[in-house]
């Protein structure tokens, strides 16, 4: 069986911003902004942990969403910054899967979904051995 692309939850995300005033009722732009985080997330977490694999470098795989941000943070100061970024979209993805109360706008889900895009270019400069 081949290897599910993950950049396609990417893609998907971007797919629902771009296509946001399409829907109709019943469903609602803070169901379509919740599933935008959640696949934003899902698409940076799946890459990174990827390249860590691919880099032999562990990571816990008890709570392997932590696990793979503290290895990441733990490889260099760049690299750091790329954790950093993952931790701050995992804590968004938490709250659009599992909170009542919804704190984010438009903007916020536009912004969320760049700063996937970043930690993905990023990786892909690190595998091509740019810094």
């Amino acid at each position: 069986m081949e290897k599910y692309d993950w950049l396609q939850y990417r893609d998907f995300a971007q797919y629902l911003l771009n296509t946001i005033d399409k829907f109709e009722a019943p469903i609602v732009e803070e169901t379509i902004f919740r599933n935008i985080l959640s696949r934003a997330y899902y698409s940076a977490y799946h890459y990174t942990r990827e390249y860590l694999e691919c880099c032999g470098i562990e990571f816990s795989h008890g709570d392997s969403h932590i696990g793979v941000i503290t290895s990441v943070k733990s490889i260099d100061n760049n690299h750091s910054l790329l954790g950093i970024k993952l931790e701050r979209l995992k804590k968004k993805r938490v709250d659009a899967d599992y909170k009542h109360n919804f704190p984010y706008s438009k903007r916020d889900i536009e912004l969320s979904l760049r700063e996937s895009i970043n930690i993905i270019d990023q990786i892909d400069q690190y595998k091509n051995g740019h810094h």
